[in-house]
């Protein structure tokens, strides 16, 4: 998880590390850093984390403002699920960045000349694309 966020830092910081395929690796990174971050809590017992952390409380009060009949119960089971979505969501960014570096990778070779930036931007629309569809499906 360290290494994820100064992997994602160091590019961010320095400009020159900015150019085209690093900005793949740093959001490769920031994925798999929400990844493990949620899997972490998953593993810590999600219920005991926003119990302890007093979370469930506080999405029950901002819940209850809406939906009377919201209990605390239903909010430490809806924070659940939103770390399974999590989780699940990044798991999937972090593989759609993966194998597009390696797409990336394979174009760069067989046009060198072609300007990154252009399949960046269709990189990170086909991603949500297919985080979006996989995520419905499930």
């Amino acid at each position: 998880m360290i290494a994820s966020v100064l992997v994602a830092g160091a590019i961010y910081k320095h400009k020159k590390l900015r150019e085209h395929p690093n900005m793949l690796i740093a959001y490769l990174s920031i994925a798999n850093f929400i990844s493990c971050y949620n899997l972490l809590i998953y593993i810590i017992g999600t219920p005991d984390f926003v119990c302890y952390f007093q979370i469930a409380d506080l999405f029950h009060t901002l819940i209850k403002i809406i939906k009377p009949s919201f209990e605390l119960i239903d909010s430490v089971k809806m924070l659940c699920n939103a770390n399974i979505i999590f989780f699940d969501s990044s798991q999937i960014i972090a593989v759609c960045m993966s194998i597009f570096t390696c797409i990336d990778l394979f174009l760069s070779f067989k046009n060198p000349f072609y300007p990154g930036n252009r399949r960046m931007k269709v990189y990170l629309f086909s991603t949500v694309v297919i985080m979006l569809s996989i995520g419905y499906n499930m």
